[in-house]
């Protein structure tokens, strides 16, 4: 269900001196010193962000700002916190990257999505992986069955061949066929 994703095992949880608190069923934040962050009126939450939090009233997920203002407008199945300014959402089939304008940054298609960090996005479609730029171009094709990733490179293999991408050059140091 997708209430059981960002529920932790008890109605409250801290992170970051908030606590994410039930009550008559709807979910709120407070602060550590038992303060209303945002008020209990929500179906279910993410982490609240003071940036932009991922909420759901309807069913459907969107983003709330500090105001608890709806500032990305329920669309989505799912959406997750931000990472470095991007998040990822979900539809009925796959996953996308999205900014905090709401831009698509990353389209649908993908079933795995993960931002390592300001300039690469590590992406699984079909059960291979590969890894795109914030242009969305392949840096590495997505086709490898497995990855592994070190402070300084990224190895990605499949059965017959391997790719070790070089993180601070952002180019492929080695390739076997």
């Amino acid at each position: 269900s997708t209430q059981s994703r960002s529920s932790a095992a008890s109605d409250v949880y801290k992170r970051q001196g908030f606590a994410r608190v039930k009550q008559k069923g709807k979910v709120g934040i407070i602060d550590v010193d038992g303060q209303k962050v945002m008020p209990a009126i929500f179906m279910d939450m993410g982490y609240y962000d003071e940036v932009l939090t991922p909420i759901t009233k309807t069913g459907k997920w969107g983003y709330a700002n500090a105001k608890v203002e709806l500032a990305i407008p329920y669309q989505y199945n799912y959406a997750y916190n931000f990472k470095k300014g991007f998040a990822v959402v979900e539809d009925d089939t796959s996953k996308a990257l999205i900014n905090v304008e709401n831009e698509l940054v990353v389209p649908f298609g993908y079933s795995q999505i993960e931002v390592l960090d300001t300039l690469n996005i590590l992406v699984e479609k079909d059960g291979v992986y590969g890894l795109l730029n914030f242009k969305v171009e392949p840096l590495v094709p997505v086709e490898y069955t497995s990855y592994q990733v070190k402070d300084s490179h990224i190895v990605f293999e499949s059965d017959s061949s391997m790719v070790l991408f070089w993180r601070n050059s952002q180019t492929i140091i080695y390739k076997e066929e």
